[in-house]
């Protein structure tokens, strides 16, 4: 039930607070409000930080600065947080002319009246101006508790439910809400907790007990739970992950979810899984490794890590993670299955480098162009990214630097971090005369191997080939920006590099040749055709 007892006006009058002394700092319900202040602020940062999985890698070096210029702000208002709190003379957060005892107790009255009426999202911001109007009022603090229960917001009901105790310890409600929070969060150990303290002061509470009884049989469950989904992650029992993609959106969605559903169950062998297959979804194939490494021991920590390094390129290593011989790893399906497409890709991208290596360059080019007609980028990035890499090497031997360039370009659309790609595109440009380019490619590729001696002394090269020969143009790719390439991608003229990049990444997926090879000759033509215009364009607009 919601408390209708009103506040009394003489409990902590107004100006007896603004007049005491604060020789020792703020008033200990000053700096709550200070905390949640900057929760808050801290929660928005993070909030912004999950928002940024949805954006395309194309997309992320605009994403981190504005996270890098909001991560500054935040840190500069905390600062004057901090230093404001140490000041002697800082005067209380409601010294504004807005605290008032009796609005205070208006929009509780409100808000109880709104509960009455099932309407809680008014009741929950009525009650929410009452505890701003007067935050010293445990039982401002416990009402609006128990709206958030009903609004399913937990972790503010168990907050809540905390302030209301820190101002009235004897409020047997504020720790029954704060059992019921962590509850509804399914912590049942720490709601045990909570209506185990509610019995210390109401021995014949019937709710507390309602409570704690049922947070033991929770807690008996998830413990019986946890033993199954433990044995379950030894056998393997979650299913295999399909190879086909992902929408971004809800790869984004995905992971969005996972991380809240980790908060809430860290302990989850489930949700861990879950949350690493939501890393693979978004191509963040090193963060699931780093987090599948955490996984208990087990069929389900084997195959995703072998889902994860296969996709990222190491096809040998994704080999060797399948090739245990427990006997749970032989017996499982979906391992079975996984070992047998890495290892045909592993024959088929050997067979295109041995040709390669013997001189056979034509035949190494149509392999791997077979191999990337039946794989999907948004899958296997990296592993796409690769093979694009190594077909514009054969190429670059073969004298087609053009081509080669429209590749690597791909390639780098997909992995703007592989450094193989950056090097050999930095090669390629310099070979066709491009040095400007080619300089700003080696300094990439600086700043991802900033320890590399060699590729220092490239980009001091490449620098001074850009000084001595300042007019130096390329021999191709020559185009200078215009409306046509912005039209050729599909954008309007004021779009920015993220657009021409994220764009390119789409087309040239729909449009390169090597997903055509099986159609007619007329079919292919075209598609080489719009991969070239789709290629210049995105040399000539981009200015990475």
């Amino acid at each position: 039930m919601i408390s209708h007892r009103r506040c009394d006006k003489d409990d902590i009058p107004l100006q007896k607070m603004l007049q005491k002394p604060r020789s020792k700092g703020l008033d200990p319900m000053i700096s709550d409000h200070l905390a949640l202040a900057s929760t808050w602020r801290i929660a928005k940062l993070q909030e912004f930080e999950q928002r940024l999985d949805s954006l395309s890698p194309a997309e992320t070096a605009v994403g981190a600065a504005l996270l890098q210029r909001l991560q500054l702000e935040t840190f500069a208002v905390q600062a004057l947080q901090r230093q404001q709190s140490q000041q002697a003379d800082a005067a209380p957060w409601w010294a504004d002319g807005e605290y008032d005892d009796d609005a205070a107790e208006r929009a509780n009255d409100t808000g109880t009246e709104l509960f009455c009426n099932k309407d809680y999202c008014a009741a929950f911001t009525h009650y929410t101006d009452a505890i701003r109007l007067c935050p010293r009022k445990a039982t401002y603090h416990c009402n609006r508790a128990a709206t958030a229960l009903k609004l399913q917001r937990f972790s503010i009901a168990a907050a809540d439910a905390r302030q209301a105790i820190r101002r009235d310890s004897q409020n047997i409600k504020a720790y029954l809400r704060a059992g019921q929070a962590q509850a509804g969060w399914q912590k049942p150990e720490e709601a045990a907790k909570w209506f185990r303290r509610a019995l210390l002061l109401d021995k014949t509470s019937a709710a507390a007990q309602r409570g704690l009884d049922t947070a033991i049989r929770a807690h008996g469950r998830a413990h019986a739970a946890a033993l199954q989904e433990q044995a379950g992650a030894g056998r393997g029992d979650r299913p295999g992950l399909s190879r086909r993609p992902v929408e971004a959106e809800q790869a984004a969605q995905m992971l969005h979810s996972s991380e809240g559903m980790l908060r809430a169950q860290p302990t989850s062998h489930a949700v861990h899984c879950s949350h690493a297959e939501a890393l693979i979804a978004c191509r963040r194939y090193s963060d699931a490794l780093q987090h599948i490494s955490l996984l208990q021991p087990g069929v389900d920590k084997l195959y995703l890590q072998a889902e994860g390094l296969w996709r990222q390129a190491h096809l040998a290593a994704a080999n060797a993670a399948l090739s245990d011989k427990s006997q749970q790893a032989v017996s499982s399906s979906k391992c079975a299955d996984l070992q047998l497409w890495v290892q045909s890709l592993q024959h088929r991208m050997h067979a295109a480098e041995i040709a390669c290596e013997d001189g056979h360059l034509n035949q190494g080019v149509s392999l791997l162009s077979d191999l990337l007609a039946e794989l999907q980028p948004e899958v296997c990035s990296g592993l796409y990214a690769e093979l694009l890499v190594k077909k514009a090497a054969a190429q670059r031997q073969q004298g087609q630097l053009d081509v080669a360039l429209q590749d690597l370009d791909c390639a780098m659309a997909w992995e703007p971090e592989s450094a193989k790609c950056l090097q050999l595109r930095a090669l390629v440009y310099r070979e066709i005369g491009n040095y400007t380019q080619s300089f700003m490619d080696f300094t990439r590729l600086g700043k991802l191997m900033p320890d590399d001696a060699e590729v220092f002394e490239e980009l001091q090269q490449a620098a001074r080939r850009c000084l001595d020969s300042p007019e130096a143009g390329p021999k191709s790719h020559g185009h200078t920006a215009s409306s046509t390439w912005y039209k050729t991608l599909g954008l309007h003229a004021s779009a920015s590099n993220a657009d021409v990049r994220c764009a390119y990444r789409q087309l040239a997926g729909k449009w390169h040749p090597d997903k055509w090879i099986n159609k007619s000759k007329s079919e292919q033509e075209q598609a080489s055709k719009q991969f070239a215009d789709i290629s210049d364009a995105y040399a000539a607009l981009n200015k990475a």
